[in-house]
């Protein structure tokens, strides 16, 4: 896991870098309006890790049916991230703004579409998560409650990285834009 995430870090830092010397070099960008629902679906995201760490909390302490009900409140707060992202997409274009034509609209698509695909996998993993979630058991001891922790504890990890890395991103967005 730790590979993965060092590799999509890298990823990302190189389109950073990108964007920051295009950026530079580059005369008479225009900037984008930053549309209201990335705000949104920044929240959504930061509930959702929140949903998941009370989940994996209630998984620790052998409370089955509430990191049940806990780990579904998290997919659908991701989801809502996911929702919130696809409207501030369609605000992009009502805008006039795309991926051809205006540099900082290509970046704005290019960075919350990779982090987009990058999330869809961890919310992937989540959805993988419940088949095993419905299926356990206390009366069926540790090991499978044991296996259980260990893949919520890294879908944590990852969805909980993808949450910084939005927060990062989203941070340079802005004040990229007000230069």
């Amino acid at each position: 896991m730790w590979l993965t995430l060092a590799s999509i870090f890298m990823l990302f830092a190189g389109l950073v870098a990108a964007y920051a010397f295009a950026l530079d070099k580059q005369k008479g960008w225009h900037p984008v309006h930053m549309p209201p629902q990335l705000w949104a679906s920044t929240a959504a995201l930061g509930i959702s890790s929140m949903l998941f760490q009370a989940a994996r909390y209630a998984l620790r302490r052998g409370k089955l049916p509430r990191y049940r009900k806990l780990l579904n409140a998290t997919i659908a707060t991701a989801a809502l991230f996911f929702l919130f992202q696809t409207w501030a997409w369609r605000d992009l274009s009502a805008q006039g703004v795309y991926m051809k034509g205006n540099p900082h609209g290509s970046m704005w698509f290019a960075f919350t579409g990779f982090h987009a695909a990058h999330a869809a996998g961890g919310l992937l993993a989540m959805f993988l998560l419940l088949p095993g979630a419905r299926r356990l058991r206390a009366e069926d001891g540790e090991p499978p409650l044991r296996r259980h922790r260990n893949l919520a504890m890294v879908t944590a990890m990852y969805w909980h990285f993808m949450g910084v890395l939005w927060v990062a991103l989203f941070g340079l967005l802005h004040m990229w834009n007000q230069l």
